[in-house]
């Protein structure tokens, strides 16, 4: 028979001992100053430059702050002001680029000891403008400033500013033609434009109001409505104060209006003098008769102009022909590849026909006889 042995259990018991807490305290967790950037051990606070710092500073009880920072104060709490000479200036002048006659210039400083504090209020401050007499003014919160208008001729001036004993760098500014002030014209033309050419359309200087030119390299557009309703777009930058477009005329209208604009400003529409496109002779005329439709096809071309190019896709012909019996055929269409080809339904037993061409502005007098009759192959011979 098996025996069960009693089950023994021993239980440890921890005994806890008082402690100083207060001693554990002040040796492990020594006092801290806190400050804008951070936690300071206070025995190494006062030894460091942040103990220079202005603000509303606390102190303990013990006075030791107090008297390393060389003051009494009368609570527990007081303010430690800023030395009254400044160390650093840091200047403002701007916009950097200031349009002539609108806009103001907004000078301004902030003084720092060496410390980094904001010196005191009242701290005398003399703000010279560069182009006329300094202005003397007071600080605000470490602050000086002054709005003044500058001149109206363009030019980059440098603004000085001292406060109390400091002098500080020269400070850049501009100022630049007012854009809005400015009036757009196109120079007289020298001579007609001549078609097929290169033509060059000047502008007159371009300045504002107070005669100040435009700088180099600004856009100027220059427009050329049609009388058709479509426009042609040119653009230049300045150069010298003008700017100059050049274009190849070839195969313009009738009723040329010019247009320029500079931002949202535009000058008034004014016309161009050019020489309307000439053809240098009367080109030749050709026939290939269709007998499914019973029509002649008219071969015109090529048309060469004066300048000895052939005249430009999409110029607009017309078409007359007369023939013995008095009876007349019209047609139009457009040049392709220098040539005109159009369906008239009539036979070639009508034919002679006196024949009146009109394009590029000129009306011209041939005649289409039987001998000009082409092969049927449907292409221009």
């Amino acid at each position: 028979m098996r025996k069960t042995l009693p089950l023994t259990v021993t239980v440890l018991t921890l005994a806890l001992l008082p402690m100083d807490v207060r001693a554990a305290s002040n040796a492990g967790s020594p006092h801290y100053i806190s400050d804008a950037f951070g936690l300071v051990p206070y025995d190494n606070y006062a030894a460091s430059y942040r103990s220079n710092w202005s603000g509303h500073v606390s102190v303990f009880n013990e006075g030791r702050l107090d008297t390393l920072a060389g003051q009494t104060p009368e609570s527990d709490h007081y303010n430690q002001p800023a030395e009254p000479d400044p160390e650093t200036l840091l200047v403002f002048v701007g916009p950097k680029s200031a349009r002539a006659g609108v806009e103001n210039v907004h000078a301004s400083v902030i003084g720092l000891d060496r410390w980094g504090n904001l010196i005191p209020d009242g701290t005398i401050t003399r703000i010279d403008p560069g182009f006329d007499e300094a202005v003397e003014t007071t600080s605000q919160r470490g602050v000086s400033d002054r709005i003044f208008t500058p001149p109206t001729r363009t030019g980059t001036y440098r603004a000085g500013i001292s406060m109390a004993n400091r002098q500080a760098a020269h400070a850049s500014y501009k100022v630049v033609t007012d854009l809005d002030s400015i009036e757009l014209e196109l120079a007289p033309q020298a001579s007609p434009i001549e078609q097929e050419t290169a033509t060059t359309l000047t502008t007159r200087p371009i300045q504002d109001a107070y005669g100040n030119p435009v700088e180099e390299g600004i856009a100027v557009a220059l427009t050329i409505d049609h009388d058709t309703g479509s426009v042609s777009r040119l653009n230049a930058l300045t150069s010298q104060s003008v700017a100059a477009h050049e274009l190849i005329a070839r195969g313009l209208p009738d009723g040329l209006k010019a247009t320029l604009s500079l931002g949202s400003t535009r000058s008034a529409s004014s016309e161009l003098d050019y020489r309307p496109l000439m053809i240098r002779q009367v080109p030749e005329l050709g026939w290939t008769y269709l007998p499914a439709i019973e029509a002649m096809e008219i071969h015109v071309g090529p048309f060469m102009t004066d300048a000895g190019f052939l005249l430009n896709d999409g110029s607009p012909v017309s078409l007359l022909l007369t023939f013995t019996d008095g009876s007349q055929k019209e047609a139009s269409g457009w040049l392709e590849k220098g040539y005109f080809r159009t369906l008239i339904t009539a036979k070639p037993d009508k034919l002679p026909a006196e024949v009146t061409l009109t394009t590029a502005s000129t009306h011209y007098e041939s005649r289409l006889d039987l001998t000009d009759q082409r092969q049927a192959t449907g292409e221009i011979q």
